[in-house]
């Protein structure tokens, strides 16, 4: 199974935080699927998966503990982006129907190192970003 993360924004922004490796959620039926349960049928066509979220997120777990998330690839993409993106949604495999939700920056990445500690280090969770922030 593979690690998603799924970004809703601009897109050159987003291309431009990994490396140009992301794939329309529109174009993808899985992501599509998988995405309906926390994208809005309009958000879909500016959302986007990133292509290398797996090895990311696999990178960011092999920091010894506690996880700096902060200063891996993965937590500063990520710390980049949560000021200009509506939303970044993470799951594993199939399961995309319970994310955490979250609000902060600082409460993503702290989620983020905690969830990477759990047994199998996947992670489930959605930040979107306040109105107005």
């Amino acid at each position: 199974m593979t690690q998603f993360l799924v970004i809703t924004g601009n897109e050159a922004t987003i291309r431009e935080s990994f490396g140009g490796k992301i794939t329309s959620v529109s174009s993808d039926e899985f992501l599509r699927h998988h995405s309906k349960n926390f994208l809005a049928e309009s958000e879909m066509e500016r959302s986007w998966s990133i292509d290398s979220a797996e090895a990311l997120f696999t990178a960011a777990s092999n920091i010894n503990a506690p996880v700096d998330v902060a200063a891996t690839e993965l937590g500063r993409s990520l710390l980049r982006l949560t000021s200009s993106v509506e939303q970044i949604a993470a799951w594993y495999g199939s399961d995309s129907e319970t994310l955490e939700r979250v609000d902060t920056a600082e409460l993503l990445l702290r989620r983020i190192a905690e969830q990477l500690l759990e047994p199998g280090s996947d992670v489930y969770l959605q930040f979107r970003r306040i109105a107005g922030a």
